[in-house]
Parts: structure tokens; sequence; C-alpha cells
């Protein structure tokens, strides 16, 4: 489109993350609870350490209403890598305050989750890239999210300050301070 019609150019950044050391690789490991906003996954996906890190910080009461099934896929990553998962378990997630229940298949190691496109899909979510937040329709919450050292947008499912947004944030400022 020649530039007197008003061509759109979209502007992008690269985030490179170079590794030097296996130190370095495990200073850059997701916290526990942290998930991976991945509208290019076909499944959610979810590493065996990271399901018993996340299901070891939930209450008693939380952890009773996990579902576990025995099933087998194999799922190839976007570095080519595959990932062999033989369960499926279906984890309580915290988003804005409000609870909300997904399916995951458990692959060996320390993946976080990497919330899938069908899954955000279900639950009505809405991505603001530039504002770095996410509606989530069937919850009735507006989430805001974080930007991984690697570029990834991501929530903390164990962390209700973070996801509760703006307002609650305010509001705990200006009571410390009145107090």
């Amino acid at each position: 489109m020649p530039p007197d019609q008003g061509a759109l150019v979209a502007q992008e950044v690269a985030h490179v993350v170079y590794a030097a050391s296996p130190a370095a690789g495990a200073q850059m490991r997701a916290r526990t609870g942290d998930v991976i906003l991945d509208i290019g996954a076909t499944a959610t996906l979810a590493g065996a350490e990271w399901v018993a890190s996340y299901v070891a910080r939930l209450p008693p009461g939380t952890r009773a209403r996990i579902i576990s099934v025995v099933e087998a896929a194999v799922f190839t990553l976007g570095d080519g890598n595959t990932k062999r998962a033989y369960e499926r378990v279906t984890l309580p997630l915290l988003v804005g305050g409000e609870t909300c229940y997904v399916r995951t298949w458990v692959v060996a190691g320390h993946l976080p989750m990497l919330l899938c496109r069908a899954t955000m899909a279900s639950l009505g979510v809405v991505l603001d890239v530039a504002a770095c937040r996410m509606e989530v329709k069937a919850l009735g919450v507006e989430v805001p999210l974080s930007m991984s050292v690697a570029g990834h947008l991501t929530l903390n499912a164990l962390d209700s300050r973070a996801e509760t947004g703006v307002l609650s944030v305010l509001s705990e400022v200006l009571a410390t301070a009145r107090a």
C-alpha cells in the first residue's frame, strides 16, 4: 500500500534472554503460582514440579477439590522438544480475587503453567497487551498482568493482591498513609 493511503506499521520489541550459566537460568525461573498466557499453545500444560509446589501452597480444603485423572499425550513445545504427559489435573487458580478451575496436562520438570488459547477463550479472556492487563468475562474481573524476564505476559494464581487491580493497591496505600 502506498504511504499516502494510511498504511499501518506494526512496531515490535524483541526480548532476547541469554542464560550464561545454570545459575542464571535458575534465577529466571517463575515464582510458584506464575502462569504464562500462551495464545500459541494448543493445550494448557504445567510441569510436575510446578504443580507440586503450587498445590503445596494451597489451603488443605482447596487441595481436597483437586481432581487428577490418568491420561497420556505427547506435546511439542515451541522449541521443538516434545514432552509426555501421563496425568491431567484440574487445579483452582485465583484470578482477580476469584477462583476458577483449570484442567492442565502435567509434564515432567519445572515448566510453569502455560495457559492455552482455548482455556483463555472458555474464560472469556480479552487481552490488552499494550496495557498489560486482561478482562476475564466469566469471572467479571479485570486483572493486571506482569511481564516475565523472557517477555511473557503472566499472572500469579496464588497472589490475590497482585490480581485485584489498581484500586485495591491504592486503597492499601491510602489506609497505610492514614494510619
